[in-house]
């Protein structure tokens, strides 16, 4: 009898353990993944607002020492679809912000269950709400950074057609 009273003590000791790591490395993998993905995500938000911005700047430049004539409609619309791109650009880093918030709350959480469960407690900490959260964020960053990019081909090439002669 004590033999059994033995493994099961072994098992449990065994179990606390691993739910002890488990809070460690979830803990561990929640601030890694949180400080990589937002500098990933700023690398990338920050050129699209560098090409967007940058090719506003390039065409005031270049429409300053034309002397030829421009089709100032062209140009125009050049703008507006630079202007939406880094708008689209700026926001798309709000989506960025609230999706790293929500996975930092899943992995907290998952952290948290083991770390009562280390204790023996059969506490649970829903997620899935924070998971949506972050995965619609995370789709409407996505989005919006296609959409700036795409703002900036689109921009691009109406502005070859205003300052063709």
């Amino acid at each position: 009898m004590d033999d059994i009273r033995e493994r099961v003590d072994w098992r449990d000791q065994t179990e606390r353990q691993i739910a002890i790591e488990d809070y460690k490395l979830n803990t561990h993998e929640g601030m890694e993944r949180l400080k990589y993905q937002v500098e990933y995500s700023q690398a990338a938000l920050k050129n699209l607002q560098f090409v967007n911005g940058g090719a506003m700047i390039a065409l005031l430049t270049f429409i300053g020492n034309v002397d030829g004539a421009i089709h100032t409609n062209s140009v125009f619309w050049s703008f507006v679809w630079f202007s939406i791109g880094l708008t689209a650009s700026l926001t798309a880093y709000l989506g960025a912000y609230f999706s790293q918030s929500s996975f930092m709350n899943v992995a907290f959480s998952q952290a948290w269950e083991a770390q009562h469960r280390a204790k023996g407690s059969a506490t649970t900490y829903p997620f899935d709400k924070h998971m949506k959260q972050g995965n619609i964020a995370l789709a409407i960053a996505i989005g919006l950074a296609i959409a700036s990019m795409a703002c900036f081909v689109v921009g691009a090439f109406v502005a070859i057609e205003g300052l063709k002669s």
